[in-house]
């Protein structure tokens, strides 16, 4: 939702998706990004998206140190290019 809220040069709720500890709450800022469009994220989506989940996983002590290794990380074989 931040990503979405950068996007679309929101900086409030940008500001208030990253002060909430809430994800319910974060989805709901979300849906109220003022200028929201979806040409602009779907070209910035792909990549918000995998930052997303690098910075989720690092931060968790037992994936941390595969997720920025795709042959043993937790990337799906798609996502690789293995199938």
């Amino acid at each position: 939702m931040w990503a979405k809220a950068v996007v679309s040069a929101d900086e409030a709720i940008a500001h208030d998706v990253l002060s909430t500890a809430d994800p319910g709450g974060a989805k709901r800022l979300g849906r109220s990004v003022a200028g929201f469009g979806e040409v602009g994220w779907a070209k910035r989506s792909w990549e918000a998206v995998l930052e997303g989940n690098r910075t989720k996983f690092n931060n968790i002590p037992t994936f941390g140190s595969s997720s920025s290794r795709p042959e043993i990380g937790l990337l799906s074989p798609q996502l690789r290019g293995i199938a």
